[in-house]
Parts: C-alpha cells; sequence; structure tokens
C-alpha cells in the first residue's frame, strides 16, 4: 500500500514539472543563452590595442591612428548593444580628450596670425607643376604656402632641397614659409593644392614657427633657444653664411643656437615653439 501511494506521489510530480517546463521553458532558454552570449562577448583588447591605448597621442604612427579607430568601433559597438561596464572604457575617453586638447593646441591657422592687422591677398598655385619664383611675380621677402590634399611639396634654391613636406589623405593643412630668393622654386605632386599668401607673422614675438625657412637677425634675433612641440618626423637644420649644413639631434638636443646670417630650416611638423633663453 505503501509503495503504490510512493509511486503516485512521483507521478504527480511528474505531471507538475512538465507543465511548469512547458510554462517557462522558453524563459529559462532565453536566459542561459543571454548569460552565454554575455560571457563570450567581453569588451577585450588585444596586446597591440592595450599598447597603442598607451602610448601618447604625439607619437602615434598612422598604423597607431588605425588600431585606435578599430577600438573606438569595437567600444561603440559594445557599448550600443550592452549596459554592462566596460574595461578600459576611462583610458578610452582619456584618449579621445587626450586627441581633441592635441589638435585643438597643436593646430595653429597662421592664415589668419598673418592677417591680423592687414589685408592679405592670396594666390592659388599650379598643382602638379613646378613654378619659379620671381620677384616680378611675388614682389614680398617672405610668404606662407597653405598645403591642403594628399601629395608631396618641395621647396627648392639653386636646385637644392630647402623643405619638402608629405601630406596624407584627410590630414589637417599644413603652412609652409618660403623665402623669394634667386633661382628659387616651389613644386606640387599628387592631388595637393597650394595658396600662397604674404607673411606679416613677427616671429620673435610670436614663438611659433611653421615648417619652412628663417633668416637669424632679419626674421628672428640671435641667441640660444629652446625648442618644443616637435614630433618624431620633425627635422631642424641650419645653414652657416659659409653654407655649412647642420642637423640638430632631437634626440640628444632641444637647444639651439643661433647666430647672425645663418638660416634656420625646419620640416616634417607643423609648428614648433623657440623660447629665447640666452
Amino acid at each position: 500500500m505503501f509503495y503504490i501511494k510512493k509511486r503516485f506521489i512521483l507521478i504527480l510530480f511528474s505531471i507538475f514539472m512538465l507543465v511548469s517546463c512547458s510554462k517557462t521553458g522558453t524563459k529559462n532558454v532565453d536566459k542561459v543563452n543571454n548569460e552565454i552570449k554575455n560571457s563570450t562577448s567581453q569588451f577585450s583588447l588585444n596586446t597591440e590595442e592595450l599598447a597603442v591605448l598607451e602610448k601618447p597621442y604625439r607619437d602615434f604612427s598612422d598604423e597607431d591612428k588605425k588600431v585606435f579607430n578599430k577600438i573606438l568601433e569595437k567600444y561603440n559597438k559594445f557599448k550600443e548593444n550592452s549596459s554592462n561596464d566596460i574595461a578600459f572604457e576611462t583610458k578610452i575617453l582619456e584618449k579621445l580628450e587626450e586627441i581633441e586638447n592635441f589638435y585643438g593646441k597643436k593646430y595653429i591657422n597662421f592664415k589668419n596670425e598673418s592677417s591680423i592687422n592687414v589685408k592679405i591677398e592670396e594666390k592659388l598655385l599650379n598643382q602638379n607643376t613646378k613654378t619659379e619664383l620671381s620677384k616680378k611675380e611675388f614682389s614680398y621677402d617672405n610668404y606662407l604656402i597653405k598645403l591642403t590634399g594628399k601629395g608631396n611639396f618641395k621647396y627648392s634654391v639653386d636646385k637644392r632641397i630647402i623643405c619638402e613636406e608629405t601630406l596624407k589623405e584627410n590630414e589637417k593643412p599644413r603652412y609652409v614659409r618660403i623665402k623669394i630668393l634667386e633661382n628659387s622654386n616651389v613644386e606640387f605632386n599628387g592631388n595637393i593644392i597650394g595658396i600662397i599668401f604674404k607673411d606679416n607673422i613677427k616671429y620673435d614675438d610670436f614663438k611659433n614657427l611653421p615648417s619652412g625657412i628663417f633668416s637669424i637677425d632679419t626674421d628672428l634675433k640671435k641667441g640660444t633657444y629652446k625648442i618644443s612641440n616637435t614630433t618624431k618626423d620633425t627635422i631642424i637644420k641650419t645653414i652657416s653664411k659659409n653654407n655649412e649644413v647642420k642637423i640638430l639631434n632631437l634626440q640628444e638636443s632641444h637647444e639651439i643656437k643661433l647666430e647672425n646670417e645663418m638660416k634656420l630650416i625646419i620640416s616634417g611638423v607643423d609648428y614648433i615653439t623657440l623660447e629665447k633663453i640666452d
């Protein structure tokens, strides 16, 4: 008798479980699937991405910028599909702020600086050509050229390349300072556009120098200067009155001594800052 009762109770319990499962089975399966999905889609970064995140933006290579864009794509996609806290989110947001500040502080519109006190006239230079710079056409001593687009630019004097700049796609404009000298020319290759206008900037006061050529005594006072705002691509050279060329080793020193009748040549950078220390 006891055996029959026990068996009857087990049957009732089984029926109850089957009914319960039929009502909540879908919810339970969905819950398990979500847990599995969440456990396998946690936000993570690989070794290369972590290395880029730790690097200062000023040292980013083109490849680093591509990697960081992938981090942002991954971050935005995960943020859309999950309310979970994201690992490395603080670092990503800090890096975005660093980039914004970098361009906010690093970019100088030299055209605006040149036209603060005087109206300037602009001229579009021909693309994919070499243009001779003569006093007949360019009557002032010093000009700035605003470069945009993608391609290569060269400024030469007596067949010697003084300044060479390469712009990549979607890069911000770059300014180059030139002098109208005998046998000087500019050359454009690729889809690069150059707009030329007179340079009215007093660099001893302004202290920020674009890529290009500067004369010591007329453009800058002689003395010892501390250099800042360089990049890994920056090249700084001096040409003495005897035509002796020296390249500053920026890994060893960020100070430079400038003497009268020297020429200072800057390339590979939007601008550098000079602070006179002696």
